[in-house]
């Protein structure tokens, strides 16, 4: 599997979420954030994310987080580790 391929169905069944339109159209929009946090933190493309199989981890990480965590307050505030390793290591900006 790739990235890429990552569906909402395959977020639906991740998040053990109920499937209606709304979970749908809020997971479609968390998978599109999760890729694009992914893409803009660690300065990689698409082909880039396809090629490496321990970001579909990250994604289905991400999103299950912006599903958990639907509101503005947060408790914990910490990162999840297991995302955090994986992104260091592909990590392209070096700033």
């Amino acid at each position: 599997m790739k990235v890429s391929e990552i569906t909402v169905k395959d977020c639906l069944e991740y998040c053990r979420a109920q499937a209606d339109a709304e979970t749908e159209r809020f997971l479609q929009n968390a998978l599109t954030a999760a890729k694009s946090y992914i893409k803009s933190r660690n300065a990689i493309d698409d082909a880039y994310m396809d090629e490496h199989e321990d970001l579909i981890i990250v994604v289905y990480i991400l999103v299950a987080d912006m599903y958990d965590n639907r509101s503005m307050t947060v408790t914990n505030g910490k990162e999840n580790p297991t995302a955090t390793t994986i992104l260091k290591l592909h990590d392209k900006n070096f700033l």
